[in-house]
């Protein structure tokens, strides 16, 4: 007996996988294991229909689970539909030219590594903010700029270059001083502006 996947994937029938999953429902590893020794097909399935088997059964035993377990395969189908629309972007992506990024060459292979994975923050972003702002954002009703960056960096941040020399400054793990020849504050200058570009955003 067979499973068809929502990928289209055919594999073996296990009842584990169902026994795992009311188990992280209900919390119950015993509810888990009966529910599991209750569930029986005589035919090749889906695996939407194990899972409405699955839920049916808690329904008439444990109302309670199966509320948790609804839960659980709603936040699993979401996290399957978000696997499936990034891909679908990472492929749009590899076929197209860049032109969100004025610091990256248009049609490098670095420009599309980088939209790739700004793809994929920002979606992770718009998962962990309020609903609400995340529907809005992406109903178009606002506008959340640089998304991929959201609460990690700030964005265009000017280093007082002028006043880090003459007075020295604090990079966090140590004190720089104030330099005294001119090649050592040119130094400086390039591993300040070095540093602020790979930790912010547009760091200038």
């Amino acid at each position: 007996m067979t499973v068809t996947k929502h990928d289209g994937r055919k594999e073996p029938f296990k009842k584990e996988k169902i026994e795992n999953a009311v188990t992280k429902a209900a919390k119950s590893a015993e509810i888990g294991k009966e529910i599991a020794n209750e569930i029986s097909f005589d035919r090749d399935v889906t695996v939407d229909e194990i899972h409405d088997a699955v839920e049916k059964k808690l329904m008439e035993k444990y109302p309670d689970v199966a509320k948790a377990y609804i839960l659980y395969r709603q936040k699993r189908t979401d996290y399957r539909e978000y696997g499936s629309d990034l891909n679908k972007e990472i492929a749009r992506l590899y076929s197209t030219i860049n032109t969100d990024n004025a610091n990256a060459a248009n049609g490098s292979a670095a420009s599309k590594m980088y939209s790739v994975a700004e793809a994929a923050t920002k979606r992770f972003n718009l998962s962990r903010m309020s609903k609400k702002y995340a529907e809005n954002h992406r109903k178009g009703r606002v506008y959340i700029h640089d998304l991929g960056y959201y609460g990690i960096t700030f964005n265009c941040f000017f280093n007082p270059l002028g006043k880090m020399l003459k007075n020295g400054f604090s990079n966090g793990v140590g004190s720089i001083r104030t330099p005294k020849r001119i090649g050592s504050a040119t130094a400086l200058a390039c591993i300040i502006l070095q540093s602020s570009q790979n930790s912010m955003f547009g760091g200038r």
